[in-house]
């Protein structure tokens, strides 16, 4: 099961990295709550993510202001005071709940011993895990646990580039006017293999990454991770092959919620792809709710397939925005408890629901009522693909998404059968949305994958007697294989067995705008 931190302590109604954000987060279900640990001048940390700091009182480096001056500093943009580090130990300590952990992402090379000193004086080494972007970092802080006997599992941020990437960064730090550019703009260090040990390399500021080429994190930090049982942060961009090759060495891998990438520009933090791969153990959320996958309208395609030029993306999204535009101020027609509980109470395991929305552009260009199609899995559980790709949503999410429902069954399933049908319903999570609606990729579109688990089976008739080139949620409405279990009271039913929308719950206009089934 997925571990989600809470990144920076924020989301929870206070900004990110202060005491109250902290302490919201300690009270709230979150089991991992992640800071950033800076140091002053004085060598007093606290809580702080950037290296330049902007305070009520002008900018300044974290390391040129000291303590006593920074305690009566608020921050320019929130105006709170900043945290610092004992003040969080002492309110962590004193409130924490049963297994909840802090994880500690330090900044800062030189001031290893001195963060555990802290922890160890609390007591707290059973409850912190400690991350660093700087190999220094992680060989001292080992070094130290050694000399105490006291671990904690650490986890190395790893930053893994191209080779394209790569030479353009050694062009920088190679060139005289690059360098100096390369110092003001970009403090990222690009450091070979062979000296990435050595600390000279750091600069002043210490706040540098480094960058592995496809060989993967260096063996003798995977040691050290492995033995303190800790892993590997992914950052930057994520390839789930580097995160199964860590995993197959023994160690937990860290993702952040926003994969960053020009190809998936559109991201959100409900990423189903890491939500569902089997090689990820902790996802970084910048939202409260744990990060789970929760169904929620946006305009935008969140789950761009790889390999995609970038202007399919672009055309596709503006596709998208277009469809989703509302064209009339309507309100659904579903939100109502009355009917959730009865849609609730008629589903059953592999039952196709079928839903329509009819406020929006896209139920005019699609020329029917129907414009989504989902499989229920059970457990009050649905698994579509949808613009965030397929991924599971609770039934009470999806309902109030649409003014228009229909609930297939087919008697003749047995629950063997069925159960194959969730099993390869559940297989396909985390794949990106089929924005061409192409029956020839590996991605899928919402009927698209209810029909490929249907035909699975062996189910017949969905189709009949058509090949399509697009496989429509009306079509399930004509298969004779399945009894309309449930009909929203936003259709009825015509002589000729067709659904005709409601007229005493649409207007005039949107009626003239839908054709018949």
């Amino acid at each position: 099961m997925k571990k989600f931190i809470l990144h920076r302590a924020k989301g929870l109604g206070h900004p990110e990295n202060t005491l109250e954000a902290i302490s919201s987060a300690i009270g709230s279900s979150h089991q991992y709550i992640e800071i950033d640990i800076r140091y002053t001048s004085d060598s007093v940390p606290f809580i702080y993510h950037r290296e330049k700091i902007k305070t009520n009182k002008g900018s300044f480096l974290t390391s040129e202001i000291d303590s006593e001056t920074l305690r009566e500093m608020t921050c320019r943009k929130t105006g709170y005071h900043y945290a610092f580090f004992d003040d969080v130990l002492s309110e962590f300590s004193r409130n924490k709940k049963d297994g909840q952990v802090l994880v500690l992402d330090m900044k800062d090379y030189g001031k290893e011993q001195d963060l555990l000193d802290r922890v160890y004086t609390h007591g707290l080494e059973k409850n912190v895990h400690v991350t660093s972007a700087i190999p220094q970092t992680i060989f001292t802080l080992y070094e130290y646990m050694q000399q105490q006997e006291k671990y904690i599992p650490l986890y190395f941020g790893y930053l893994r580039s191209d080779a394209l990437w790569r030479k353009f960064h050694q062009w920088l730090y190679n060139s005289s006017w690059g360098s100096r550019l390369f110092s003001a703009f970009l403090p990222i260090r690009l450091l070979n293999k062979k000296n990435y040990q050595d600390p000279s390399v750091l600069s002043e500021k210490a706040s540098n990454y480094v960058f592995f080429d496809k060989a993967g994190v260096p063996e003798d930090i995977i040691t050290i991770l492995k033995e303190t049982g800790g892993g590997v942060i992914m950052n930057v961009r994520i390839r789930f092959d580097d995160c199964k090759k860590i995993k197959e060495q023994g160690l937990e891998v860290m993702v952040f919620g926003r994969a960053l990438g020009l190809h998936k520009i559109f991201n959100t933090h409900h990423y189903p792809q890491l939500l569902y791969s089997d090689y990820i153990d902790y996802i970084f959320v910048d939202t409260p709710g744990h990060g789970e996958y929760k169904y929620a309208e946006r305009h935008f395609i969140s789950n761009v397939p790889q390999k995609r030029w970038f202007w399919e993306a672009i055309l596709s999204n503006i596709f998208f925005f277009l469809g989703a535009t509302r064209i009339t101020k309507r309100s659904g027609h579903l939100d109502d408890l009355q009917v959730l509980d009865e849609v609730s109470n008629l589903l059953q395991t592999g039952d196709i629901i079928l839903c329509g929305q009819q406020r929006t552009l896209a139920s005019i260009l699609i020329k029917s009522f129907i414009t989504h199609s989902t499989m229920y899995i059970g457990d009050g559980k649905i698994v579509h693909a949808s613009i965030d790709g397929v991924a599971e949503l609770p039934v009470e999410d999806l309902v109030p998404q649409y003014d228009t429902m229909i609930i297939l069954h087919n008697n003749n399933l047995d629950a063997k059968t069925i159960q194959k049908k969730i099993e390869f319903l559940k297989s396909k999570r985390g794949i990106p949305f089929d924005f061409f609606f192409s029956t020839h990729q590996k991605n899928y579109y919402c009927s698209e994958l209810v029909h490929d688990a249907c035909e699975f089976v062996g189910e017949q008739g969905v189709l009949g007697d058509r090949s399509p080139k697009i496989i429509k949620p009306r079509y399930f409405l004509d298969a004779e294989t399945y009894d309309h279990v449930y009909v929203s009271h936003t259709l009825f039913e015509t002589e000729s067995k067709k659904y005709k929308l409601n007229p005493d719950v649409f207007t005039n206009r949107l009626r003239r705008a839908y054709t018949e089934l």
